[in-house]
């Protein structure tokens, strides 16, 4: 499925996203990604908007020196979903086997050490 964002909308996310910059990979171009997440403000704006509020719009692409911004992805809206890191789920699995699941010196360790972290899932 398709998401349908304002035609303007292209041009505000060309001017005000964030850009993070990737590797280089010939002179100097780099690829690159530019996000937005989409605020109260940007809902002002773009009122089409209101059904992405706290989603995060995100295009792919490369940035050069000389040409500037080069896209070569569609915006694409990506929500933030809590996720388990590996190495939390390893730790479980390895108190399970010991049998101390119960252990709250264990458990705190757990909070301290590998807190959930989040990640972007595309809303399709």
């Amino acid at each position: 499925m398709t998401i349908k964002l304002p035609e303007d909308f292209a041009s505000y996310f060309d001017d005000v996203s964030d850009v993070e910059r990737g590797d280089f990979h010939k002179h100097d171009s780099c690829f690159a990604s530019r996000s937005l997440e989409v605020t109260d403000e940007v809902i002002t704006l773009f009122p089409a908007m209101s059904a992405y509020k706290g989603c995060v719009v995100r295009q792919e692409g490369t940035i050069s020196y000389n040409y500037g911004w080069d896209s070569y992805d569609d915006i694409k809206v990506y929500r933030r979903v809590q996720a388990e890191p590996q190495v939390r789920k390893d730790y479980f699995n390895v108190l399970s086997h010991l049998n101390a699941e119960e252990n709250s010196l264990a458990l705190e360790f757990a909070q301290r050490h590998f807190p959930m972290i989040s990640k972007l899932e595309e809303v399709a």
